[in-house]
C-alpha cells in the first residue's frame, strides 16, 4: 500500500470511492449522494483556498482510500491565532478496511502539516460512523462528545418523510407533530430585507463571522478571499438539488446578518430526501435573541420556497448562536459528534490537555 499526497484529483474517482466507502455504514445516518460536481466544489472551496492536503491510499495503482486537510487559523484567548488543519472527506473502500489504511492516511496528513507550520490537526466525527475509532487508535483526544449540531423538520407534511428516513416508530412520530410546525409567517423578520447575498456582501460577512472572537474562546479567522471562495464556487453546484445557499439580512445598507450553506441529497436505508445544511452563519452584536431568532425563521421561508421537498434543514456550526436557532425550532439532533484532537506543535501541548467542555467554541463542521 502506497500513501502519498496526490498532486492531481479526479473528481469523479474520489466521488465514488467516498459514496462506496461511506453507504455501507451510514443506514439512519445518512450519506450525502457524493457526486463529481459536489466533491470539485467541496475542494475549490475549502480544500484549494488555503494549499490543504489531499493524501490518497494506493494499491497496485488504484486508489483505495481518500483524505483531505482544510487548514484554517483558529483564534483562542489563551494562545492567540495558531495554524490548524481539519481532516475531512475521509473514507476507505470496504475491502480495505480494517487494515490500517485511514490511521496511515491520518498519520500522513499529520506529518505533511506539520511540515507546513500547523500546530493542532482536528476532526468531528460522528460516533455512528467508524471514523472515530481510527482517530482513538491514533492517540486523538476526544475533547468534546456533541459540537451542538442542530437540525429542524421543514413542517408538519415532512414528518412521514422524515420518519420513513429515518427509521422512527410511531411514538417519536407523535411527537414530532407535536414540535414540527413551521414557524408562523408574523415571527419572520419585519423590517429591512432578507435576500440572496452577493459578492459584494462578502467582506460584510466576515466582519461579522471574526466578530466572535470578541466571545468565543475558540474561533476560526476568516478572510475575504476563503470566504469568497465559498460563495462563488457555488457556480459548480448548479444540479439541484447541490445548489448554494446564501442569504443577508439588510437594514438601512447596512448587513445585519447571514447564512450561507447548501442543499444536499442524503441517502438512507430507506430512500433519499433532500437537506438544506447551513454551515455559516453570522448576526451583528447589537443584534437582540428575538432579532436573531426572526431572520432565522425568514431564512427558513426562503429555503422553503426554493426547494419545498426539503424534509429538514441542519445547523452545522458548532456552539454557534444556537439559541436563536432553538427558538426558530431547531432540536440537538441527539446524534454524537465528538470532536478529537491532537497537538503538532509543542507551543499547544499544554492548551490542548485542559478541559473543553464549557469553552465557548465557533468551530464551523465541514465533513
Amino acid at each position: 500500500m502506497e500513501i502519498k499526497m496526490l498532486e492531481s484529483i479526479d473528481y469523479d474517482v474520489v466521488a465514488r470511492l467516498l459514496y462506496e466507502s461511506y453507504i455501507p455504514q451510514w443506514n439512519n445516518t445518512g450519506c450525502p449522494e457524493w457526486n463529481t460536481e459536489y466533491i470539485e466544489y467541496l475542494i475549490k472551496s475549502y480544500i484549494k483556498p488555503r494549499n490543504g492536503l489531499c493524501i490518497g491510499a494506493l494499491k497496485d495503482g488504484t486508489l483505495v482510500g481518500i483524505g483531505f486537510g482544510y487548514i484554517n487559523d483558529w483564534m483562542v484567548s489563551e494562545l492567540g491565532k495558531i495554524t490548524t488543519i481539519c481532516v475531512c472527506n475521509l473514507g476507505v473502500l470496504p475491502a480495505h478496511q480494517r487494515r490500517g489504511v485511514a490511521t496511515g492516511i491520518i498519520k500522513k496528513l499529520e506529518e505533511d502539516a506539520q511540515n507546513r507550520g500547523v500546530h493542532l490537526i482536528y476532526r468531528i466525527c460522528n460516533e455512528e460512523l467508524n471514523d472515530h475509532k481510527g482517530f482513538a487508535q491514533a492517540r486523538y483526544a476526544k475533547k468534546l462528545n456533541n459540537v451542538y449540531q442542530m437540525a429542524r423538520i421543514m413542517g408538519k407534511e415532512m414528518i412521514d418523510t422524515t420518519a420513513k428516513l429515518k427509521g422512527y416508530g410511531r411514538g417519536v412520530k407523535m411527537l414530532l407533530k407535536a414540535i414540527a410546525g413551521f414557524p408562523k409567517e408574523k415571527n419572520k423578520i419585519q423590517y429591512g430585507t432578507i435576500r440572496e447575498g452577493t459578492e459584494a456582501d462578502i467582506a460584510a460577512c466576515i466582519e461579522l463571522l471574526n466578530s466572535y472572537q470578541n466571545i468565543a474562546e475558540i474561533s476560526q479567522v476568516w478572510s475575504e478571499n476563503e470566504f469568497a471562495n465559498i460563495i462563488n464556487n457555488g457556480i459548480i453546484l448548479q444540479k439541484k438539488p447541490f445548489a448554494l445557499i446564501y442569504y443577508v439580512w439588510e437594514v438601512d445598507g447596512i448587513v445585519k446578518a447571514f447564512v450561507a450553506g447548501r442543499f444536499e441529497k442524503i441517502i438512507y436505508e430507506r430512500g433519499t430526501g433532500i437537506s438544506a445544511i447551513i454551515s455559516h452563519a453570522g448576526f451583528a452584536g447589537d443584534l437582540d435573541r428575538k432579532d436573531k431568532t426572526s431572520f432565522i425563521v425568514s431564512v427558513l421561508y426562503e429555503i422553503k420556497a426554493r426547494e419545498p421537498n426539503t424534509f429538514a434543514t441542519n445547523l452545522a456550526v458548532a456552539h454557534h448562536e444556537e439559541k436563536a436557532f432553538d427558538k426558530a425550532g431547531f432540536n440537538n439532533d441527539r446524534s454524537t459528534r465528538p470532536l478529537y484532537v491532537k497537538s503538532l506543535n509543542d507551543s499547544v501541548n499544554e492548551w490542548v490537555q485542559t478541559p473543553w467542555k464549557y469553552k465557548r467554541y465557533c468551530i464551523p463542521y465541514q465533513r
